[in-house]
């Protein structure tokens, strides 16, 4: 019976994995614009890539077939958010190592504000959303600017409008002048620097993500499958809606997140 519910519960969550892909998933603007970005910025990555803050390694399919060697850097520890979105608990990374395949786990653990690497010995640094949990940021692009070659690149996304994410280690949001500031002042080349979307994307990633996470759940923090029919189909044509909205008329200084590319 255990082992029935077992598989129960596995294939109800495939099912749900595949309801919340694309469209569907009331975050895809997010995911959409920064995938395209970071897509956009691949050819840049060359050589030994460190990616820093690497999780389960979800651009590497990206940078695979642009780069020789690709190290994937974590912190010991992850911050989890809970359900409800509002504060977090700490857990050991061997909790997320046990449900990850090989393959997607980090291969070092250690600090971006220490980063384990000699002088000059990355050809690229690949940081996403990361630098907003780091306390010091100056120090952590310092690290960068140290670890990095002669002619290294950066590529880095930081948000910009977003809620907070694993509390309590959410410090900073980013214009496209700070992140501009931090590299120049380590000694970085910026290249390029640019919002992942508009205003009227950023309007259809709130409106979605409000109905989904704050009206389609219980007290507890548990998906209503009954709301959840009609909310999530919603969330999509809201999303594809604004989405085309900013295709027609971009309107730049309010975006979720923006993408940099710095040389040393």
């Amino acid at each position: 019976m255990p082992e029935q519910q077992s598989k129960s519960k596995s294939f109800l969550s495939k099912i749900a994995a595949k309801m919340l892909s694309g469209w569907l998933n009331p975050s895809y603007i997010n995911t959409k614009t920064m995938e395209k970005d970071i897509k956009m910025v691949s050819n840049y990555a060359h050589g030994t890539m460190l990616d820093i803050g690497c999780g389960t390694k979800p651009y590497y399919s990206i940078f695979q077939n642009k780069i020789v060697n690709y190290i994937g850097l974590e912190s010991f520890i992850f911050s989890k958010v809970n359900p409800e979105g509002v504060g977090s608990r700490d857990i050991d990374i061997s909790e997320i190592i046990k449900k990850t395949p090989r393959e997607k786990c980090p291969d070092i653990f250690g600090s971006s504000l220490y980063l384990p690497f000699k002088n000059e010995t990355i050809d690229t640094i690949l940081c996403t959303e990361v630098i907003e949990h780091v306390p010091e940021p100056q120090k952590m692009m310092n690290e960068i600017a140290r670890v990095l070659k002669k002619d290294g690149t950066l590529i880095m996304t930081a948000p910009f409008a977003l809620g907070h994410h694993q509390v309590p280690y959410d410090y900073y949001r980013y214009t496209k002048y700070g992140l501009l500031y931090l590299a120049q002042t380590s000694g970085l080349r910026p290249l390029l620097v640019k919002p992942h979307h508009g205003f009227f994307a950023l309007i259809g990633l709130f409106l979605s993500s409000l109905l989904y996470f704050d009206f389609c759940r219980t007290k507890k923090g548990k998906p209503n499958i009954l709301l959840a029919i009609f909310i999530i189909p919603t969330c999509a044509i809201i999303q594809i809606m604004f989405y085309l909205f900013d295709k027609v008329k971009f309107i730049e200084g309010t975006t979720k997140g923006h993408i940099l590319v710095a040389k040393k």
